[in-house]
């Protein structure tokens, strides 16, 4: 009988161990979006931080969106001739790539704009220019919304016109660039 009594103990001590272990564990891997109280002071767990990154992000993009939608119709046309030259559609990405760079000097603003993307895509796509797998590369990021490399996109046009001020030295965060919007764009 206390044998029975020691095993039964036993089980039902391990059984309440691993249900116990097993919360612990579920909750530490889940990151709950809870605060914990050290010392009077709230501290908030490393995923309530990344949600907020993220919503910030999110709200920082609507607002961008918000922005790019508020653009005057007139900067969105670009004035290309019907077949320009190579130089004359690396003038309109510069311009164009501004919007998205930090620089000590810029000459020029086109709209980073889906419109404009996709009007300067269709002329060179038409064009025959020696640096066409370059452009259209390039092109077809920012139609991808990928604006990782603005930076280096920038400084292989500047360096094309022979830039010798104004080479880019980083991205404009998303709060910048809506400055920059306002600024140039929206009157």
């Amino acid at each position: 009988m206390k044998k029975i009594l020691v095993i039964t103990f036993s089980i039902i001590a391990t059984i309440a161990i691993c249900f116990f272990s097993v919360q612990y564990i579920i909750g530490a891997l889940s990151g709950l979006n809870e605060s914990a109280t050290e010392n009077g002071r709230t501290i908030v767990t490393k995923k309530s931080q990344a949600l907020q990154a993220e919503e910030k992000r999110i709200e920082d993009k609507a607002r961008l969106q918000e922005a790019l939608d508020q653009i005057n119709e007139d900067y969105l046309q670009l004035k290309l001739d019907e077949s320009p030259s190579e130089m004359k559609v690396i003038d309109v990405l510069h311009e164009m790539v501004h919007q998205k760079v930090k620089a000590e000097k810029k000459w020029g603003q086109i709209p980073m704009h889906p419109k404009t993307i996709e009007q300067v895509n269709k002329v060179i796509e038409q064009g025959n220019f020696e640096r066409k797998t370059e452009l259209l590369d390039m092109v077809e990021k920012w139609e991808d919304g990928n604006f990782s490399t603005a930076d280096e996109d920038h400084n292989f046009l500047w360096s094309i016109k022979e830039g010798n001020v104004g080479k880019a030295y980083g991205i404009l965060s998303l709060q910048e660039e809506i400055k920059y919007i306002h600024d140039h764009f929206i009157d």
